[in-house]
């Protein structure tokens, strides 16, 4: 996926490349971007290439690297697992770093994985021994026994010991603050809260258990007091109010039981919150047979390990057979039932319209969204209305906003570092072009792709969000 350039210099010459300016929506003439130590150093360097490698840009555009906002980078795409995991699975995790990179996102917020298990990788990334995005993690999902996601239960002690846990049951104010103290020193990065009354089934008699409001303040106050932002998932409408009620910093994915009134869309832009509406989750879930040919494809066959991509393929072509046991217990009755799009069109479009901040996010790895889908999501935020120069926001300075890392990335600018992509086209006339990338720069490393263009997850089909207006 990525061929990686012998650039031996500490100082790197990106020559006649066309700096997409994201903070005033322009894109300006060619010019000469010298990157030292992995910094961007100046923006109108001269044509001299001594004590420099030379990236010869040939006018193409010269883009901050995407951010995904909502994935989980560790995921190994089984869900079910039987057994204890094998070397495959490494091997997938790494496959995840290199497909992200390939399709231009620098940076990632993970938003469930064992932190200690997490550390692990993001040593390995930052010490140059695996390519891979940049890193910032939630850790464990908190929630209460029996509450969301009710398919994940703590590990044992002796595991936790080593990889850490997945999730944790809060039952008092105490063991909130108590829990974020630990997490903050393990090095998370974000606090995320599973909070949602809706159950698999999707059976208003039968909902889901929820964190007390004393224990969820606990949480809020804790997490900001150490410098921590707090992300709530959430499918369900009726729980908007009462997750707003906290303060919480942003909502991840929409609801999509009912639309939104507009008196509820008014608390949230009152409220400040950022959504994080990871449409790309919301079509894959609705129409994942029409994966089915991405997944015969040279992109797929990279991407995946043998063992997931066949899996995978079953998963596609019985993703209608709704006598299946095992989607209803993986996936849960919103598998393919695609009346409840327009609830969550609906929805992103009137918040767009109100003016709350949108970022990107795919929830790449929740099975049935991939690595290489934030391109799409740009696309997607592009179709319920947002301008073109906008919906790369969402995906670079504001994402980075949204991460507290905008002194680093999110832009091209003298001090940032170049994490960047050099894509063919300009997205601001042309959406489409934030999948043509040729290179990408992170971390002081630069690799040319393997791949002309981003997959095409939905060959022989356009996009759902196209009928969005």
């Amino acid at each position: 996926m990525l061929q990686k350039l012998e650039t031996g210099k500490d100082r790197v010459l990106l020559r006649n490349a066309r700096v997409l300016d994201v903070r005033a929506g322009s894109l300006n003439t060619p010019a000469n971007v010298l990157v030292k130590s992995g910094v961007i150093a100046d923006m109108d360097a001269g044509k001299s290439s001594v004590d420099c490698d030379v990236i010869e840009c040939d006018g193409l555009t010269l883009s901050p690297g995407l951010i995904d906002c909502h994935c989980h980078i560790l995921s190994p795409f089984i869900a079910e697992q039987k057994g204890l995991p094998g070397l495959w699975m490494l091997r997938q995790i790494r496959r995840n770093f290199a497909a992200m990179l390939a399709t231009g996102v620098v940076c990632v917020r993970d938003m469930l994985s064992p932190i200690k298990f997490m550390n692990y990788f993001r040593d390995s990334i930052n010490e140059g021994k695996i390519p891979g995005p940049r890193i910032l993690a939630a850790g464990p999902v908190l929630s209460c026994k029996g509450g969301y996601p009710q398919f994940i239960e703590p590990v044992p002690a002796l595991i936790a010991a080593f990889i850490g846990q997945p999730k944790l049951h809060l039952d008092t104010p105490q063991e909130a603050a108590s829990a974020i103290r630990d997490l903050k020193k393990c090095g998370v990065d974000i606090i995320k809260v599973g909070y949602t009354h809706l159950n698999a089934d999707m059976e208003p008699d039968n909902p889901l258990p929820v964190i007390s409001g004393e224990v969820f303040d606990a949480i809020c106050k804790t997490a900001h007091s150490l410098g921590l932002k707090v992300g709530v998932h959430h499918f369900c409408a009726q729980d908007l109010s009462e997750i707003l009620r906290h303060d919480v910093d942003s909502i991840e994915h929409l609801p999509f039981d009912r639309a939104l009134s507009s008196d509820e869309i008014a608390f949230v832009k009152k409220h400040g919150v950022r959504v994080v509406p990871t449409l790309t989750m919301t079509e894959s879930v609705m129409r994942f047979e029409e994966k089915s040919e991405f997944l015969n494809s040279a992109w797929a066959s990279d991407i995946f390990e043998p063992n997931v991509l066949q899996y995978l393929k079953s998963v596609a072509a019985s993703w209608l057979d709704f006598s299946d046991p095992n989607h209803l217990k993986s996936f849960g009755v919103s598998r393919g039932r695609r009346e409840f799009h327009k609830y969550v069109m609906r929805n992103a479009i009137q918040l767009r319209e109100a003016g709350v901040p949108i970022s990107t996010g795919t929830d790449m790895g929740a099975v049935t969204s991939f690595p290489g889908e934030t391109a799409d999501e740009v696309r997607r935020l592009s179709c319920i209305g947002l301008s073109n120069p906008d919906a790369i926001r969402a995906a670079t300075l504001k994402a980075a906003e949204l991460l507290g890392v905008e002194d680093k990335i999110g832009a091209v600018e003298p001090g940032k570092n170049a994490d960047v992509i050099l894509i063919e086209g300009n997205p601001l006339d042309d959406i489409d072009a934030v999948k043509r990338i040729r290179y990408v720069g992170k971390g002081g490393c630069w690799y040319q792709t393997k791949h002309p263009e981003a997959p095409d997850f939905w060959h022989g089909f356009e996009l759902v969000m196209k009928d969005a207006g």
